[in-house]
């Protein structure tokens, strides 16, 4: 399903060598494809940000988020490369907010992966949620696909990479999380490109 020999760092946007710029916050972002029932183009899963939230509120955006320091942590803990922190992020980011699991082996049955999303709203950090539910990471399940960090002085900046994943065959359906996230659709970019352009959704600039 996806090229894993494709790097599209034509497409990463430079933070333009400015050293003046503020201090960028580490995101990751993970597109995850399936295969259409119809035959048609792949469609990607996207989620519907809650309109309370502080950066792209009511946009439609891919599973993701800020890498935290426990992101990091388990990152050095277990000899993960230099975006491993970032691929870890992209994955509890994607069990918080969607209730997929991707990069994990095995993968946890769907009792386990409940508590295991629970455990993580709850606070308790990535590492205990994968040691009690006995799994561990499985980094190159994601494919790199390009970084954003926009050059600009607004308060908030995102350093964001972006990864691609295929949907796993026996994986759950995915369900939001009804606090950052309110609804999320399958679909194919062009319906979704199509849908902004006519106004019926709205899509950020580095989403799009």
């Amino acid at each position: 399903m996806i090229d894993r020999s494709f790097r599209a760092e034509h497409l990463v946007d430079p933070d333009g060598g400015d050293d003046d710029l503020p201090p960028a916050i580490p995101a990751a972002t993970l597109v995850i494809f399936r295969e259409a029932a119809d035959g048609g183009p792949p469609e990607l899963l996207m989620v519907e940000r809650a309109k309370a939230m502080a950066f792209a509120a009511g946009a439609m955006v891919f599973p993701g988020g800020r890498v935290d320091p426990g992101d990091h942590l388990l990152a050095e803990v277990i000899g993960a490369g230099d975006d491993g922190a970032a691929r870890i992020a992209a994955i509890r980011e994607t069990i918080e907010e969607a209730g997929i699991p991707i990069g994990l082996s095995p993968p946890p049955a769907p009792d386990a992966l409940a508590r295991m999303r629970a455990a993580l709203h709850a606070g308790t950090s990535f590492g205990e949620v994968l040691a009690d539910a006995g799994v561990r990471l499985d980094l190159d399940q994601l494919v790199p696909f390009a970084r954003w960090r926009p050059a600009h002085r607004n308060m908030r900046i995102f350093d964001t990479l972006f990864f691609l994943a295929g949907l796993p065959a026996d994986a759950p359906c995915a369900s939001v999380d009804a606090t950052e996230n309110v609804r999320l659709v399958w679909a194919s970019a062009r319906s979704v490109l199509d849908d902004a352009d006519a106004g019926r959704l709205a899509v950020i600039f580095p989403t799009r």
